[in-house]
């Protein structure tokens, strides 16, 4: 649930206000315009999520709403136990919603109160009780991500099984990739430490796109997955592929491009992938007189070539995002 925020420039406009004398009517009436205005405001945010969100109830929401307004605010430790319980729903819920763990309410209450009850914990004792709570989120999300990639691996063995099944042309290699050649091209296959020219375009196994070349590039096969290396390892010159490789040889069992924020990876744990590549050639035969600048690669180093009024810019990336240089 979004938190409710006001707004900086209300604190700015108390700051303003003049000096002059307000009588205790003149301010009680003041403050109840900005009560009403607060309950406005709240009334319009919670509208909004009600309208998109089926499950909303109003009729809870202002019962749950009610019980914090006409709660005894004389009792502080009262309040403060409703603050925090609040605040420990957030947490949980953000948790279920993100990383797909479920705490178990009763035992959160459980333990608060036995903690609680017995004797005041020293620092070192809590920071020994902070440890534990951090320790034990880090084995909970090291699980997700392993429950994640066991479901995944199946689901892409699954894919392959049923590719090579109902499709003729594809091979598959000792290491689990397939492979099915569109056109064979000419000459030797590419050495696994060449860089080549090529364009390629990177789909899940549900037939979304995650990452296309929007021209020609370069592939260094020395700093590409292994998966990418040994599909470009069994192409030639002008060849063209579909290749599907499982997790082991492409992102493993942490994935990649994960998003605190939302919880998702751009490629997830044990997530099986699929390449269509047009390798056109070796990258020795590319144009001469060309300027390189590093950008962000999925699968690993590249150079994209790119016609220019002066000749040819060409950009290479190590396939690690967020990271380049400029080389002339």
């Amino acid at each position: 649930m979004k938190k409710i925020l006001l707004l900086a420039a209300l604190a700015a406009t108390l700051t303003a206000q003049s000096a002059s004398a307000v009588t205790d009517a003149e301010f009680k009436a003041k403050q109840d315009t900005l009560s009403m205005a607060m309950g406005k405001l709240c009334g319009a945010q919670f509208s909004s999520i009600a309208s998109k969100d089926s499950t909303f109830n109003k009729q809870d929401f202002i019962a749950g709403f009610m019980q914090v307004m006409k709660a005894d605010t004389t009792r502080t430790s009262y309040m403060d136990g409703l603050e925090m319980g609040a605040e420990l729903y957030a947490q949980m819920k953000q948790m279920k919603q993100r990383d797909g763990i479920a705490l178990d309410r009763n035992l959160v209450a459980q333990y608060l109160q036995s903690t609680l009850n017995g004797p005041a914990l020293g620092q070192q004792q809590l920071m020994a009780v902070n440890n534990e709570a951090r320790n034990s989120f880090i084995a909970v999300q090291a699980a997700v991500k392993q429950r994640l990639s066991q479901s995944n691996q199946e689901k892409g063995a699954a894919y392959i099984a049923k590719t090579l099944k109902s499709e003729k042309g594809w091979k598959k290699t000792a290491s689990g990739l397939a492979i099915k050649m569109l056109a064979a091209g000419s000459g030797a296959t590419f050495a696994d430490t060449a860089s080549v020219r090529l364009t390629y375009k990177g789909t899940h196994i549900d037939g979304s796109t995650f990452d296309e070349s929007k021209d020609t590039i370069a592939m260094d096969l020395k700093h590409v997955v292994a998966g990418f290396k040994e599909a470009l390892t069994l192409m030639r010159p002008g060849s063209k592929a579909v290749v599907i490789m499982p997790s082991s040889i492409a992102y493993g069992d942490n994935g990649a491009g994960f998003d605190q924020r939302s919880g998702k990876y751009a490629i997830a744990p044990g997530e099986t992938l699929q390449f269509e590549i047009n390798a056109i050639g070796l990258d020795t035969d590319k144009p001469a007189g060309v300027k390189t600048q590093n950008i962000k690669t999925p699968v690993g180093s590249a150079t994209r070539v790119v016609p220019n009024k002066k000749g040819v810019r060409a950009r290479s990336g190590k396939g690690t995002p967020g990271r380049g240089s400029q080389k002339k």
